[in-house]
């Protein structure tokens, strides 16, 4: 080997050595760091790369510099030696002398060359070793603020993988910082951000600072938001990703919570019933709700940016407006309600209604606003004078009003009981109604009347009651429940007439009524008179006959006890048949108050025919009856409904005696007339009650003249004949035991009525 390349290789190898004990030095003092920050470490051995590099450079430089010189002087040596063995004596010694001279002088030059070289990279040597340990001063300030942040730092490689996170990071997800770089992030990145990714990380990659919000999972299993700021930094070559996340679910939080009451105040504004608006400190609107877009006719579109003075005020107002928009604005230290104020607005039509206002005064993007809550008053003034009017009709009103309290303790009573009962308002307040009380009353018709009110229904009914100066009275009542606008009722209201001069009108009226009925059947009577003499006459001659017989016997001596015992039985048989026409004659013909029992309704039906029949048979009647087996009885008066059969019957044979007239006078053309009246009876158990019939094939009536044929006095037949009531009677009885009678009838063909009657316990 060459001296020159033995001198390169051993300054190249002393170079390294160095390098080596320099890098393995400055490795041991920094390997915590390295630890932490493994990027670092990439760096750190590039550098040592580059030394070694720089020192391969150097021996390159030195052997130039260095060895070539001693190799010169070693090869001129070299000659020298052989010279002085060959030609021990020549001259040419001399100029190789000179030569080893020059050598020796530009290996000193060379020397000095490489020293100042050396001396150059000793200095950069210690630069490096200063920037290193500045280095190492600022990666441990760095790794100091990276641990303690209180924002969450992550860096990771663009495809995700987390490289380093902070404590605050793995705090804010539960994990441990290894807990979260063995997930690789894998198990606290949101999946709906996964798809956004990928966009995000091709704008970090481009140098952006990305700003965005994204859903992490906490290890409990919960979701919440997070603020993240991130960009991109290199190390060893490669780009990373720093990000630092805030924990943002309190702003989250507060955001939603301000939603919420915005949307909660916009729901309230736009489900309002008043006008909600709000003006700035100029006086154009700014807010308008649907109540004033319909109370006041302007679209919101319209109103905003409009002054409101010369949407809403007339000109007649607007003074009083601009003193309550004043008084709010002398506070101006905080939101301050004025006082209320009422005065005439203007819809967009031009038409101006009353309205109340409220206003307060808000602080609003810096400025003070006025807010104002505007109501139309129109129906509110309406009801305040239906109101007036109907408390002053209350007060003078000649029925009487009583309010009472669900215990049914008074509460309030009008100017009118107070002059009917001798009680005024005072001594009536908190007295139950009772103190009116006679006692005439059973307590079944209060219990009703408790069960109907409170149940929500009205009661009405007749008391007799008690003034204060113990003089009695009689009231008509109509009972009934107040109820709030929920529907709940609160109180009772009875307002009350006196009825004490209509009961007795009506006394005096129900005698007349008896008068009349009593009329009416004497009438009937006189009408009966002929068949009714019959009755009387058939068994008198009967006795005449027998004691006629009676006589020649006794004169002919021939009387035998069997003939005598024949002739006292028929008589007997007569005088039963007179007794019962003249028992029947009286009762029907007397007088009496109603009274209601259990009655059989055939019965009654025989007896009218009792008085009847022979004036049937007499004008030419076939009776056609028909009559249901064992029929229910009936509650009534048997002598009043015997009376309305026999007002039905009469005027059957009437209307068929008048028919046959026309017929006989050429008037209606009609052959092979039969006058037939039919009765039936029977139980219609839908309805529970009884319906009888009385048909007849009589002349028949208008439209018209049944429309009026229950109206007292009113009669289709000749002047003269008949009273006119006894339609009328009949249709007052059947309605006292609580049933109706209607009529069907037509002109030429004959009328039939129909009667129903409830049966007995039923009312």
């Amino acid at each position: 080997m060459k001296l020159a390349h033995k001198i390169s290789v051993s300054l190249l190898a002393m170079s390294l050595f160095c390098v080596v004990i320099t890098a393995g030095t400055l490795y041991f003092l920094a390997k915590d760091a390295f630890a932490s920050l493994p990027q670092y470490r990439s760096i750190f051995l590039f550098v040592v790369a580059m030394v070694m590099v720089a020192a391969w450079v150097l021996g390159q430089l030195m052997s130039r510099h260095i060895a070539d010189p001693f190799q010169k002087l070693h090869e001129v040596t070299q000659t020298i030696v052989s010279v002085d063995q060959e030609h021990p004596k020549t001259d040419p010694v001399l100029s190789e002398a000179d030569q080893m001279a020059r050598a020796y002088e530009i290996m000193a030059a060379n020397l000095e060359k490489a020293s100042s070289t050396v001396t150059r990279l000793h200095k950069e040597i210690d630069e490096r070793e200063k920037l290193e340990q500045s280095l190492q001063v600022s990666e441990g300030r760095f790794r100091d603020l990276f641990d303690r942040a209180p924002q969450g730092i992550t860096i990771s490689t663009v495809q995700g993988d987390l490289v380093k996170v902070n404590d605050a990071f793995a705090a804010m997800h539960g994990y441990t910082i290894d807990e979260i770089l063995r997930a690789e992030n894998l198990e606290v990145m949101h999946a709906t951000f996964k798809q956004e990714r990928e966009d995000i990380v091709f704008r970090i990659i481009d140098g952006e600072v990305v700003h965005y919000e994204m859903e992490h999972y906490h290890k409990n299993g919960t979701v919440f938001p997070l603020s993240v700021t991130a960009n991109v930094i290199e190390s060893g070559g490669q780009p990373l990703i720093m990000s630092f996340f805030q924990d943002i679910s309190a702003r989250k939080q507060a955001e939603e919570a301000l939603r919420q009451s915005e949307e909660r105040t916009r729901s309230i504004t736009d489900s309002a019933k008043d006008a909600i608006l709000m003006v700035d400190a100029n006086g154009a609107v700014n807010f308008w709700n649907p109540a004033a877009e319909r109370i006041f006719g302007y679209t919101a579109e319209e109103s905003i940016g409009s002054d409101l003075l010369d949407l809403i005020v007339p000109e007649h107002c607007r003074q009083d407006y601009i003193n309550a928009v004043a008084k709010v604005l002398k506070k101006t230290d905080g939101p301050v309600t004025a006082e209320s104020a009422q005065f005439t607005a203007r819809r967009k039509d031009g038409t101006e209604f009353p309205v109340s206002f409220s206003l307060s005064s808000v602080k609003r993007k810096g400025g003070w606003n006025i807010a104002g809550i505007f109501s139309d008053v129109s129906e509110r003034m309406k009801a305040q004078e239906n109101l007036l009017m109907l408390t002053r009709a209350i007060e003078q009103s000649p029925a009487t009003v009583v309010i009472t309290n669900l215990k049914g303790d008074i509460e309030y009573v009008n100017p009118h009981f107070t002059a009917l009962t001798g009680y005024t308002l005072d001594e009536a307040r908190g007295q139950n109604p009772r103190i009116l009380k006679t006692g005439d009353l059973s307590p079944e018709v209060y219990k009703n009347l408790w069960a109907t009110i409170t149940r929500g229904d009205e009661w009405s009914g007749e008391f007799q009651n008690k003034k204060k100066s113990g003089e009695f009275f009689w009231e008509k009542a109509l009972i009934s429940p107040i109820r709030d606008t929920t529907g709940k009722i609160t109180h009772y209201l009875a307002v009350k007439e006196d009825i004490t001069e209509l009961k007795k009108a009506e006394a005096e009226m129900n005698a007349l009524k008896l008068q009349l009925v009593q009329s009416d059947k004497l009438a009937t009577l006189g009408e009966m008179a002929t068949g009714l003499a019959h009755e009387i006459n058939q068994p008198l001659g009967g006795i005449s006959l027998v004691t006629t017989s009676f006589r020649k016997f006794m004169e002919k001596k021939i009387l035998t006890e069997d003939k005598l015992a024949a002739g006292i039985k028929d008589i007997e048989t007569s005088i039963k048949r007179m007794t019962k026409t003249i028992n029947h004659i009286r009762i029907y013909a007397r007088q009496e108050t109603l009274e209601f029992t259990d009655i059989d309704l055939p019965e009654t039906i025989d007896s009218a025919l009792t008085l009847l029949g022979e004036q049937l048979r007499i004008h030419g009647i076939e009776l056609d009856k028909t009559i249901e087996p064992d029929l229910p009885r009936i509650s009534g008066e048997a002598h009043q409904l015997e009376q309305v059969w026999i007002n039905l019957m009469s005027n059957a044979r009437d209307a068929m005696d008048e028919k046959e007239k026309k017929i006989a006078a050429g008037e209606l053309v009609i052959t092979g007339y039969h006058k037939t009246l039919m009765i039936t009876a029977t139980y219609q158990r839908s309805m529970n009650m009884l319906s009888v019939t009385f048909a007849d094939n009589g002349i028949g009536m208008s439209e018209a003249q049944s429309k009026k044929i229950f109206q007292p006095f009113f009669t289709t037949k000749e002047v003269g004949k008949g009273t006119g009531l006894g339609l009328s009677i009949s249709q007052g009885i059947i309605q006292r035991h609580n049933g109706k009678i209607e009529i069907s009838s037509k002109p030429g063909e004959g009328t039939a009525f129909n009667i129903l009657l409830a049966v007995a316990g039923i009312a």
